[in-house]
């Protein structure tokens, strides 16, 4: 019998029959970066999820030029893994649009 417990209190147990594998058996990671500045739709990752980001009046830190953003599709996965300011903001989200984002997320 397999230990059930997920050793993070708010979840509690996780069901017996389901499987344990790590993510990256599953997932792939692929950056395409926005050299020609193609898109303009700036999306940011927030404690409420991917967001909309207005660049004439952004929320948080935007750069000037967005050449320098990766490409996000409509459900990607997004995972901010830290943050140099506040490494309490680590955090996931799906992607609700095609857009683009930070080079530091993956």
């Amino acid at each position: 019998m397999r230990d059930t417990r997920s050793g993070i209190p708010w979840i509690g147990d996780v069901p017996e029959d389901w499987l344990w594998e790590r993510g990256r058996r599953h997932l792939r990671y692929r950056k395409i970066l926005n050299p020609d500045g193609a898109s303009e739709n700036v999306l940011s990752l927030t404690h409420r999820g991917v967001i909309n980001n207005n660049p004439d009046n952004p929320e948080g830190l935007v750069p000037g030029d967005c050449r320098t953003y990766q490409v996000f599709n409509k459900d990607d996965l997004v995972f901010k893994l830290i943050d140099l300011e506040n490494v309490k903001t680590s955090r996931v989200g799906l992607v609700h649009q095609n857009g683009i984002m930070s080079s530091a997320y993956i």
